[in-house]
């Protein structure tokens, strides 16, 4: 009997120590786990740290490149300011020696007629000198008596005429004019003046001569002082175009362009053409114009001027994009570069009637950008935080907005901060997609973030006008 109760407690010894061994084979595990764990986590931080330090230096490097660009571009421009003063005390000098010159051998002339006055005057000094006059005897009367009658005398004449010829009075050098281009530039001048002074200014511009300050002059003139580095406050502004009715009861007729079509017209010079046109809220507007130095203005309803556009390609051409907020009509003028080019040419409205959404600006908080249709925006997100990202929408637009990368969750938010639609997984890639009316004009909210804010990681937001009618979802917004 004891013998078995000893051999029982030996078993349960054993079975004890073997357990000890493993709880402490496991504990050594653990251990060792914890220890490779705690050294990955200072790796990561390690090269977290490293990375975050090649960032900065990164940063300081573009810093230092942009003050050194900024430092080379000071010197450049004192340099120019350095070289435009010296070829204006260069101008200067030069016309001061010309005047000079001319002044030298205008009085070495003086002295050349001088001499050769007095060696004529001592050549004929045994001469008299008499100048041609014309003397006049008056007549003498003498009446004899006659018993019957009185018979008068023969009335007698006498003209005595001298001749004698002086030399010829020598013929002096013309003065000499000295024009200082400098000040003919910079003086002020008028639109449409006539005159010496736009005569003079033309021969130093070296066009042709006519006397009339126009659009040829003036364009002539600009460059001329944008080359010698001159101000321009001198040349004038063209004046504004007025049509003036010649009859009461015949009026121009109003320029109109629709949406799709391409019209062609010749414009004069100095002149604008308006064109109008209808447009919906949401519709993404592109006018073109074609044919030489071309300009683009658009207003809005109310006359603003919304954008402009010069040159859009290498022939001077023009051309711009405007997203329309408020529904009416607008207007295009169609016009030459500085109003002086003019000659046929081709307009083109495209999209004007078409509603594809309404995007203004797509942007995070920190950094407003504007918003490209159809075009990623790229973003990393920390896992548990989200991002808003928030856009300017119009009534009756469509909106489509989708998330890529991760197993994402989107969220769209109404002017309010009302959540109107929310996604999570669209496709097997866990990732979202959503589609909304925008029942009212103003400021949206996305909300990128990952599922259960338990996901993270680069992802991409992209957004896109719908294809929904116009009239289909503010009916579903009344509704």
């Amino acid at each position: 009997m004891a013998r078995n109760k000893n051999n029982y407690f030996q078993m349960k010894m054993r079975e004890h120590r073997e357990e000890i061994e493993r709880l402490q084979a496991e504990l050594e595990s653990a251990t060792e786990a914890e220890q490779q764990a705690t050294e990955a986590a200072k790796q990561e931080a390690e090269t977290t740290r490293q990375e975050r330090d090649a960032v900065e230096a990164a940063r300081k490097a573009a810093e230092e490149e942009r003050e050194r660009l900024e430092s080379l571009l000071g010197d450049e421009e004192r340099e120019r300011q350095v070289l435009a003063e010296k070829l204006e005390a260069t101008e200067k000098a030069a016309s001061t020696h010309q005047v000079a010159t001319r002044r030298r051998l205008g009085a070495l002339s003086a002295l050349v007629i001088i001499a050769v006055v007095i060696t004529l005057a001592t050549s004929i000094g045994s001469t008299d000198v008499v100048v041609q006059t014309t003397t006049t005897v008056p007549p003498t009367t003498t009446t004899k008596p006659v018993p019957t009658s009185t018979q008068p005398l023969a009335t007698t004449t006498t003209t005595t005429t001298t001749t004698t010829t002086l030399p010829p009075k020598p013929t002096l050098p013309e003065p000499v004019t000295t024009i200082n281009a400098i000040e003919v530039l910079t003086d002020g001048y008028e639109w449409g003046e006539t005159g010496e002074r736009v005569q003079l200014l033309q021969q130093v511009l070296g066009v042709a001569v006519d006397g009339i300050y126009r659009g040829p002059t003036r364009s002539m003139h600009l460059a001329a002082l944008e080359e010698r580095g001159l101000v321009v406050v001198g040349v004038p502004a063209p004046p504004t175009t007025t049509t003036t009715s010649t009859t009461t009861t015949t009026e121009a007729p109003r320029l109109t362009i629709e949406t799709g079509k391409s019209v062609e017209a010749s414009l004069a010079e100095g002149t604008r053409d308006q064109w109008h046109f209808e447009a919906v809220a949401g519709a993404e507007v592109t006018v073109r114009m074609t044919g030489f130095d071309t300009h683009l203005r658009l207003y809005d309803p109310d006359g603003e001027l919304v954008v402009e556009n010069d040159d859009h390609n290498e022939h001077f051409e023009s051309a711009l994009w405007f997203r329309v907020v408020e529904a009416g009509e607008y207007r295009i003028d169609a016009g030459g570069y500085d109003d002086v080019h003019h000659g046929a040419y081709t307009l083109t409205l495209e999209g004007a009637a078409v509603n594809i959404g309404a995007c203004l600006d797509i942007a995070l908080p920190e950094s407003i950008k504007p918003c490209s249709m159809g075009i990623p925006a790229h973003a990393e997100l920390m896992v548990g935080a989200r991002d808003a990202w928030t856009f300017v929408g119009v009534r009756g637009s469509q909106v489509q907005i989708e998330m890529t990368g991760f197993d994402t969750h989107l969220r769209l938010f109404d002017p309010d901060g009302e959540l109107m639609v929310e996604n999570d997984d669209h496709n097997e890639h866990y990732e979202s997609f959503l589609v909304a009316g925008l029942c009212s004009t103003g400021r949206y909210t996305i909300e990128a973030g990952g599922y259960a804010d338990a996901h993270g990681g680069e992802y991409a937001l992209t957004f896109l006008g719908g294809e929904t009618p116009f009239e289909a979802i503010t009916r579903s917004c009344n509704d």
